[in-house]
């Protein structure tokens, strides 16, 4: 008879037999992840990646499937080896390994091999992972940084053995390819979902079988925030703009400022689109920026001033607000507790207003062109940085301790 894990209500749940996603959309983005395999100094105790070649094969492929469903393809760099005792089990003290040691592992370790590219998803494979206590044999957890490059991922090492598990042949694997899946959704930008228990980034007790995304999460990793996020890390397919009508006040300017990208594209790479500096009268070749806010009797104001060609040709603004960077809503949609909308169109100019005493709100800007401007991948939106309103840099990078809880495959008996 082989062993039986009996689960903890607190901290783990059993694992579908198979991985339930939706219907592989088509792919238009693609995402690099760099495995670093981790042993001790010495080069024992090496943490368990993804087992025979067969087995990592299947791994992948379910994790890719559960980002296809989204059209976003996930590429596997090959894996390297990284000998540290700290970053492979930390302290080896007894207990919860601190969160904090995430830190220290995907940002300040300047010796890790690391991807060279700051746009590649590095993935730490530790034989102890932060905010977990150790695990067993039988479980696997991960821990990532929100919108940030970097996460942890602890892999038992029976998962990636043939073992007779009592959910199916292949219910082990599938354990492992969700976790991964879903570090790499904390590393896109999302958070996690506390009421949909049939999505990937559902964290909590209860049936796992489906591992869904949706449509308004695959908007959340293609908006493109304040510093290097989600947004960079998915890569766009290249597709040919289409082209643009001349006798438009946008194609007039597109020949006359020698734009090359669509409405959707950046061309001198300074984050704000090119639908949205014709919108705002920004030039498209020099790197510029949204006006800073200022400070007025109510509150911290911006005032952009719209391009009366771009409204001619249909171009709409929009802003919005957020307290987690995940759930955003229009402007002033919160009865304008946090953000005031003050539209004079009539003079070309668009005013925010943050209400005083607002910590942790976040306010982003951005464009929406006229449909015929829009190619068969582009977003549906032109989209500016975002401006980030009195919130901690650290404040939405990662979980708390213990939210991503472990999964344990537990075994059948004979």
């Amino acid at each position: 008879m082989r062993p039986i894990v009996f689960l903890s209500a607190l901290m783990a749940h059993a694992l579908p037999a198979a991985l339930i996603v939706n219907d592989e959309q088509t792919i238009t983005h693609q995402v690099r992840v760099q495995p670093i395999v981790v042993s001790d100094s010495d080069g024992t105790n090496t943490a368990v990646f993804m087992g025979s070649q067969s087995t990592e094969d299947y791994i992948k492929g379910q994790v890719y499937r559960a980002w296809a469903q989204v059209g976003i393809q996930i590429i596997w760099e090959d894996e390297v080896p990284y000998w540290d005792d700290f970053t492979n089990s930390g302290n080896h003290g007894s207990g919860t390994r601190p969160s904090a040691d995430l830190y220290a592992i995907v940002r300040d370790d300047d010796d890790a091999p690391k991807s060279s590219s700051e746009t590649t998803i590095n993935m730490f494979f530790v034989n102890s992972c932060p905010a977990f206590a150790q695990l067993s044999e039988y479980q696997v957890a991960g821990y990532a940084r929100i919108d940030r490059n970097g996460t942890c991922v602890t892999i038992g090492s029976s998962l990636v053995l043939p073992l007779n598990w009592s959910d199916g042949p292949d219910s082990a694997k599938d354990s492992i390819a969700a976790v991964l899946a879903h570090e790499i959704g904390h590393c896109l930008g999302l958070s996690h979902t506390l009421s949909l228990a049939d999505n990937l980034m559902y964290s909590g007790g209860g049936d796992l079988d489906p591992e869904y995304l949706i449509s308004e999460q695959r908007g959340t990793v293609l908006t493109d925030n304040t510093g290097i996020d989600g947004f960079d890390f998915a890569a766009s397919l290249s597709v040919d703009p289409p082209p643009v009508d001349p006798n438009t006040n946008y194609g007039a300017w597109v020949l006359a400022n020698e734009v090359v990208g669509g409405v959707d594209d950046d061309d001198d790479g300074d984050r704000l689109s090119n639908g949205l500096e014709f919108f705002y009268n920004l030039p498209p070749k020099v790197a510029s920026s949204l006006p800073p806010p200022t400070e007025s009797p109510q509150g911290l104001m911006w005032s952009l001033v719209a391009n009366q060609d771009a409204i001619a040709d249909g171009f709409t603004w929009f802003a919005e607000t957020s307290t987690d960077l995940s759930n955003w809503l229009p402007a002033g949609g919160d009865g304008g507790r946090s953000v005031r909308v003050l539209d004079f169109s009539n003079f070309n100019k668009i005013q925010f207003a943050l209400a005083p005493n607002q910590p942790g709100v976040f306010l982003r800007f951005g464009v929406t062109p006229p449909e015929s401007l829009l190619g068969a991948s582009s977003q549906s939106r032109s989209r500016s940085t975002s401006s980030t309103l009195r919130v901690a840099d650290d404040s939405h990078e990662h979980c708390s301790s213990g939210c991503c809880r472990p999964k344990t495959v537990p075994l059948a008996t004979e």
